[in-house]
Parts: structure tokens; C-alpha cells; sequence
């Protein structure tokens, strides 16, 4: 299963619009994240605009 798929099977899930990801999407990782107690990392996509 590809990544857009599960992108719609958790939007469903959540019944929450679904907004595919960008095949250029990028995305920024603090250089500390591989520290044990960060964990769970989260995540927060902004709306596109326009």
C-alpha cells in the first residue's frame, strides 16, 4: 500500500478532509529527535492556501 493510500484510509478514519500529500513536499527535523524521550514525534501539516 502506498503512502497516499494510507493518507485517505486515516483521513476516513478521522472523517477529516483529505489533502494529498505533494510529491515536493518537504519537512524539518530537529537534529535531537533521535533522543529516546522525544518520542512519539508529531506532526502538523498547514492548509494549503490558494
Amino acid at each position: 500500500m502506498g503512502i497516499k493510500n494510507e493518507q485517505i484510509i486515516i483521513c476516513k478514519k478521522y472523517n477529516t478532509e483529505i489533502y494529498p500529500v505533494s510529491d515536493v513536499s518537504k519537512i524539518g527535523v530537529a537534529e535531537n529527535v533521535k533522543q529516546a524521550n522525544l518520542y512519539p514525534i508529531n506532526g502538523l501539516r498547514h492548509r494549503p492556501k490558494g
